[in-house]
């Protein structure tokens, strides 16, 4: 693969991972869902992460694709095993338990 297509995927990534984010926050403050700021502070990082690897490969600081998507990864499960687990799962909010009882999606 070309500089340029690793460039284009992880660009794409980065797009798939705001608004995934984006869209949970929203859930998140709807459902007045515990941890809201640590959880959108973890976001924030994980975008800033991103944001710099990319900038790294595109400056040519970082030249294995491979450790790329190894450090895409790891971020992810860290965030969707821990964070997203503690707030949705351990500690969901009454509000969205009560939708989910109720039959609804959130």
């Amino acid at each position: 693969k070309s500089k340029e297509d690793v460039i284009k995927r992880l660009d794409k990534i980065y797009s798939i991972a705001k608004k995934h984010f984006e869209r949970e926050e929203s859930i998140m403050k709807r459902y007045r869902l515990n941890d809201y700021i640590n959880h959108i502070s973890e976001h924030e990082v994980i975008l800033n992460r991103l944001s710099e690897l990319i900038e790294n490969y595109k400056n040519d600081r970082i030249i294995k694709s491979g450790n790329i998507k190894t450090m895409i990864l790891d971020w992810w499960l860290h965030h969707t095993n821990n964070i997203d687990y503690r707030t949705f799962v351990i500690n969901p909010s009454d509000d969205i338990i009560k939708q989910i009882r109720q039959g609804g999606t959130i």
